[in-house]
């Protein structure tokens, strides 16, 4: 089970390992496009890396850091900081996989939009009465598909 995201600032510097990996991933990884420079990056690496025990050594760090899905890892915690930008690259990736995955369930077209809706308002961090909290996506850690 995924622990509960930290929330504000990570307190943790990132490590001679974090820094490595985010300077040669930073490119990459999408982040630009999402207004989070490096550094913001290197401390959405490292709360990973602390979340899962894995900080310490540089080596098995640098290997738990090649193993995540990077890309998605931006992808999500951009969105779960409310990035307008980083929302539109969502749904257009995603949009179509959850609709159908939420027909599959419902077996039935307006079911599976209120599901699908549904989902999108718990991702997005609102709940059914329409007050903020934590997107789900922050609870994402990069180590499955999104």
């Amino acid at each position: 089970m995924a622990l509960a995201p930290t929330s504000g600032t990570i307190e943790e510097r990132p490590s001679a390992a974090v820094q490595e990996f985010a300077s040669q991933h930073y490119g990459s990884s999408g982040a630009q496009q999402f207004g989070m420079d490096q550094a913001a990056f290197a401390a959405v690496l490292t709360q990973v890396v602390v979340q899962a025990g894995r900080s310490g050594d540089a080596t098995s760090e640098l290997r738990f850091l090649a193993s995540l899905r990077v890309e998605e890892l931006v992808l999500a915690r951009a969105c779960a900081r409310g990035n307008e930008h980083a929302w539109e690259v969502f749904l257009t990736r995603y949009r179509n996989t959850l609709y159908e995955s939420a027909y599959k369930i419902a077996r039935n077209q307006s079911a599976a939009r209120s599901l699908a809706d549904s989902l999108y308002a718990e991702l997005y961090g609102v709940d059914s009465k329409g007050q903020q909290r934590t997107s789900k996506l922050m609870y994402y850690e990069g180590r499955g598909s999104l």
